[in-house]
């Protein structure tokens, strides 16, 4: 948010996502642990509206529905991607309405090889200034400092019986997954599994 001088990051988590496993733990409980994660952080908000959604959670479905909530502000929408969601891109929904809408950040790693983007990314690939030149249609190469944090490694440890208040989670996250008993009945043990960077 700092960096693209964003006026506001918004967390969206999804009700059933198209290309994963519908999750162990409920939509619901979902929205409340992202509530308590970010409730101390300026700028940041949760969005409600695919847990709200009946169907599938499709992300063209969510960026419309965000540009008709803006369109009077004339803002400019971006969608916050880690590279290897983004190198998934071409099987979206309406993937290249997504470009039309939004302008794509792809949260790149130090050292990240952006050879390996596909062929079509590279010519709309733009600095910052891109978001208010144009409503949409560019893709920003954002580097992030890595964080050694996993989503799978996380509830692989509670489904072993860790201490979850010793994990690296905010402490009313933590507190939240303790005294609801989430996760321990996910047979999910592989650490090394990628976590998808967004729902789609």
């Amino acid at each position: 948010m700092q960096a693209l001088a964003l006026t506001q990051v918004r967390f969206i988590p999804a009700a059933t996502p198209p290309h994963r496993p519908i999750p162990t733990v409920s939509s619901l409980q979902r929205l409340h642990m992202v509530q308590l994660a970010i409730s101390d952080d300026v700028g940041f908000c949760v969005d409600a509206r695919e847990v709200e959604r009946a169907g599938v959670s499709f992300t063209i479905d969510t960026l419309e529905s965000v540009q008709r909530e803006f369109s009077a502000q004339d803002a400019r929408l971006c969608l916050i991607l880690g590279l290897d969601a983004f190198l998934g891109l071409e099987s979206w929904r309406r993937w290249r309405d997504i470009l039309r809408l939004a302008h794509i950040v792809v949260m790149q790693r130090p050292g990240a090889d952006t050879m390996t983007l596909p062929p079509w990314a590279h010519g709309i690939i733009a600095d910052s200034a891109a978001l208010q030149q144009q409503r949409g249609g560019a893709v920003i190469m954002q580097a992030v400092t890595p964080q050694l944090i996993s989503a799978s490694a996380i509830r692989a440890a509670i489904v072993r019986g860790g201490d979850v208040m010793a994990l690296p989670l905010p402490s009313a996250v933590a507190s939240y997954i303790r005294n609801h008993q989430l996760y321990l009945g996910n047979k999910e043990t592989d650490a090394s599994k990628k976590d998808a960077a967004t729902y789609f």
